[in-house]
């Protein structure tokens, strides 16, 4: 006898829930794994991660996950000196969630050519990583626990300032690339797709690495989408990648509300289906919640374009005093310029400065190339050095600076009629918040796509599937953010008749609770052409992408 998939896998699920309470991310110390029996999860665990909002314009998120453990034996009290993790229960603890169910199986083992399951029989996948925030300790008797929960990796991203050089005609992605360089995030921790849009400068001074890559994805333009997966990885995606990726363009799951007829004992059925003997062979829902809002439509679109052109050397700044160093000493001189320096010029002995007392034990050095806050390096000879300007106060720095010459607004360009007078007449204008220095044509065409994907209301949904069977469970952990997914429901009306019921996954939710394991995404549906179908590439190809 064969061996079927759900005999493989089956409906039930291995939570397995870490917080590596050293710090080392290793999760081998001997409280890490807290689903062990004695740690026992108390409730449900319970994830979320994606955008922010089913909507054209969301942002991404910081994936959000928490937990109940009970603590009886105070191990986890924070001052119980007993515990094996004494004062190591505190927050910005490296955590994980990993899942699993099935089990391997030999190599011989006799299954179904036509499954299409890896061979070991066996599914593990990390749902989330982070770090925890501080922890709440429950004391009450009957109730004593601790309540832990934990941010995803991009938390990290809000957590510090970066600054940049100026670049020239740099894409979305290399910019991203540059600040996940300057925060620190690992290289094989990134999915990075090529971006449309390129800036002809862009530069970043003090700015929240995670705030910084937001404004990139508004640059990039809707519906572009930036979420972390559940191992940790930063994904960018392009705004034309939703409408190209085959997993966004056809649905990769379909979830019905009703089951199929269950075929009879005898009916002819071809010895490689990938059918049961009893015909259940299609994904149901568990319930289709409308989230559909008539309060996110826009029919107009407007930006500023910022011109600049690079300037002849200048001074930039002075000390503004006279520089005194005692003798042997270092000393960093920073300037804050008002426009980005496109490229710096060392202090010149006799023309940004002098000596009138004392001694250099060299020249002047640029060791701060930020574009908005140049440093310059001074050392003194052994007797000190007294530094003053030649025509300035205090010694001074020069630089070429790319200087705004013209501000340009730009609307869209589309006709949007009929959503006018479908909203009564009401013009609403959506503000794009993109960097300003790109071209008027790359400006327009970010205000067109903003309006073409928000001027009518979009159908939202809140799906939720549960665990019912192998392949649910399945299509629970591998379906991600933008994947579409087919959505029929008799009740609402979508995927009936003539109503569209493809949509793309913007958020996702699991909950292990005692008696299911719960995937829910909430989805915005494909963007419909004019005449009721889909988008294909060569309407998407269109000169309002032309950046």
């Amino acid at each position: 006898m064969s061996i079927s998939i759900e005999e493989l896998i089956g409906r039930n699920v291995d939570i397995e829930t870490s917080v590596s309470w050293d710090g080392t991310g290793l999760y081998d110390g001997p409280l890490d794994n807290l689903s062990e029996p004695n740690r026992r999860i108390q409730g449900s665990l319970r994830i979320r991660r994606g955008k922010d909002e089913a909507l054209p314009a969301g942002r991404p998120m910081v994936p959000e996950f928490s937990f109940e453990v009970q603590n009886e034996d105070r191990e986890l009290s924070p001052a119980y000196a007993g515990s094996s993790i004494y004062r190591l229960v505190r927050p910005n603890k490296p955590a994980r969630v990993i899942f699993r169910a099935g089990a391997g199986i030999d190599y011989n083992a006799d299954i179904r050519y036509t499954e299409d399951i890896p061979y070991n029989g066996a599914i593990e996948t990390t749902l989330v990583t982070g770090l925890t925030r501080q922890p709440q300790q429950r004391t009450a008797p009957g109730d004593r626990t601790v309540s832990l929960s934990a941010r995803g990796q991009m938390g990290r991203l809000q957590t510090d300032t970066i600054s940049t050089p100026l670049y020239e005609s740099i894409r979305t992605d290399e910019a991203i690339g540059i600040i996940l360089d300057l925060a620190g995030w690992p290289a094989d921790k990134r999915d990075l797709s090529v971006g449309d849009t390129t800036m002809q400068w862009w530069f970043l001074d003090d700015a929240e690495p995670f705030a910084a890559i937001v404004e990139l994805l508004d640059t990039e333009g809707i519906p572009a989408a930036i979420f972390e997966r559940g191992d940790g990885t930063l994904v960018f995606q392009n705004r034309n990648y939703r409408t190209t990726n085959p997993r966004s363009t056809s649905p990769v799951a379909s979830f019905q509300d009703h089951f199929e007829s269950i075929l009879g004992y005898n009916d002819a059925i071809d010895y490689n289906a990938e059918t049961d003997y009893n015909g259940g062979t299609g994904l149901f829902h568990s319930g289709i919640e409308d989230l559909t809002t008539y309060e996110d439509v826009f029919n107009a679109a407007r930006m500023t374009v910022r011109r600049r052109a690079v300037s002849l050397l200048k001074k930039v700044g002075e000390y503004g005093e006279a520089l005194v160093l005692s003798a042997g000493q270092t000393y960093d001189m920073a300037i804050t310029t008002s426009d980005p320096c496109y490229s710096f010029t060392a202090p010149v002995d006799g023309t940004d400065y002098t000596v009138s007392a004392g001694s250099l034990a060299s020249t002047p050095t640029m060791v701060g190339l930020n574009a908005q806050r140049p440093v310059v390096r001074w050392v003194a000879g052994g007797s000190g050095a007294t530094i003053l300007g030649v025509t300035s106060n205090g010694p001074q720095l020069q630089a070429t600076v790319a200087e705004v010459i013209r501000e340009v607004p730009i609307t869209h360009s589309l006709d949007t009629s009929t959503s006018v007078a479908e909203n009564d007449g009401r013009i609403s204008v959506f503000n794009v918040q993109a960097r300003q220095e790109i071209s008027e044509s790359a400006a327009r065409s970010l205000c067109d796509s903003a309006v073409l994907h928000q001027q009518f209301a979009r159908p939202r949904v809140r799906v939720t599937v549960k665990n019912i069977d192998a392949r649910h469970l399945i299509y629970q952990v591998d379906l991600d953010v933008s994947d579409a997914i087919g959505v029929q429901s008799s009740h609402l009306g979508y995927g009936v008749n003539q109503e569209p019921g493809d949509f793309w996954i913007d958020q996702i939710d699991y909950e292990n609770a005692p008696e299911a394991f719960v995937a829910t995404f909430t989805c915005q549906q494909i963007l419909p052409t004019p005449d009721g179908g889909l988008w294909d590439d060569a309407l998407w190809d269109s000169d309002i992408w032309s950046l």
